[in-house]
């Protein structure tokens, strides 16, 4: 009999919070179907020292090879909706920060081809310096839009 109460308290509680509103936070945005695979439109700025004021220019994804935005290399990225790009050659696994400038979220994977699950995504224009506190740091090797 408790355990009947127990189950009814607990149903009616989450229906409770269901209704007021204070439900779990909203989930992510769908990942969207892989149509095809292809290597990335990219740009390698070589700049010495990328400093935090290093813009990442609209409808693109950048790329830093050190935290917050730092590094002698970063890569400016432009990606087809629905497209896998797979990084450059030597730039698997490399990456420690980014910037979204698309409107969309940008889906990161640690291998090629978008296989397996994703591992991190990036909100629509965002940034994030330290891709480590997502446990993704040093680990995109392709992305998809």
């Amino acid at each position: 009999m408790k355990r009947r109460i127990a189950l009814l308290v607990g149903a009616l509680s989450l229906t409770t919070v269901g209704f007021a509103g204070i439900g779990p936070a909203a989930q992510a945005a769908d990942k969207p179907p892989v149509q095809a695979i292809e290597e990335a439109v990219v740009t390698v700025h070589e700049t010495g020292d990328v400093s935090t004021a290093a813009d990442c220019a609209d409808n693109r994804i950048c790329l830093y090879e050190n935290d917050w935005f730092t590094g002698r290399t970063y890569l400016e990225m432009s990606l087809r909706q629905s497209i896998c790009s797979n990084l450059p050659s030597g730039f698997g696994n490399w990456a420690s920060s980014h910037k979204n400038t698309y409107n969309r979220s940008v889906w990161f994977y640690d291998r090629s081809s978008c296989a397996g699950s994703h591992g991190y995504s990036a909100a629509p224009e965002s940034r994030d310096g330290d891709l480590t506190d997502n446990g993704f740091d040093n680990k995109t090797s392709s992305l998809l839009l």
